[in-house]
């Protein structure tokens, strides 16, 4: 019982710094920010923060994990759910809008996660992580449309794997667009992407 007890605050408390060291990082960028910024933000030592990781940039990779981990999608439940191609590319997208949306308090760490991949000491692990990420997003998509094309509810000639890296390069440009134009609402812009999509790898095109 002790046991667990002291497993669950030692969670807690990882939580805490990966909360606090997120807004850091945020705020000040991977460079400027130190591990006594983070360790104040999340109100202990810096001692103890040494405790749960040994430098900036094993933090850094943590909250990476973290933020990813929030943000999971699988092709679980899209593909095989007995409801159209046309449904399930539609309610993907959607969620992963609503989600990206959602991460709004975040998106300013995932461009410093993306400049990170540029010069930084953990480039090369963000590469492949984002590599990874991408490549888990293009396969639940192209499950969907491979699935599509067999029942006869998309296009037969489409390519899967192109258009599945279409879609991603496109939520990717709207959301970096809202970014520098927080006035204009990705949410409507996906909206209206999303049916001009679908009926474009229609089979039927009135059918969305």
């Amino acid at each position: 019982m002790q046991e667990t007890q002291t497993e669950n605050t030692r969670d807690k408390k990882r939580e805490q710094i990966l909360e606090s060291a997120a807004l850091v990082f945020s705020q000040k960028g991977y460079r400027l920010t130190r591990m006594n910024d983070i360790a104040q933000k999340a109100d202990m030592g810096k001692s103890t923060l040494y405790e749960y990781f040994t430098s900036k940039s094993d933090l850094f990779m943590a909250v990476f994990g973290w933020l990813k981990t929030r943000y999971q999608v699988t092709a679980d439940g899209f593909a095989l759910n007995g409801k159209s191609a046309q449904e399930n590319l539609s309610n993907l997208i959607q969620g992963w809008v609503a989600s990206l949306v959602d991460m709004d308090v975040h998106y300013q760490l995932i461009m410093e996660f993306w400049a990170a991949t540029a010069s930084s000491e953990v480039k090369d692990q963000l590469k492949q992580a984002f590599a990874d990420i991408y490549q888990t997003y293009r396969e639940v998509i192209l499950k969907v449309i491979e699935i599509g094309m067999k029942r006869g509810e998309l296009k037969e000639d489409l390519d899967p794997e192109a258009v599945s890296a279409g879609v991603i390069g496109a939520l990717d440009g709207i959301f970096l667009q809202a970014w520098f134009k927080p006035e204009m609402d990705p949410t409507k812009i996906s909206n209206h992407y999303i049916t001009t999509l679908i009926q474009g790898l229609s089979a039927d095109p009135h059918r969305s």
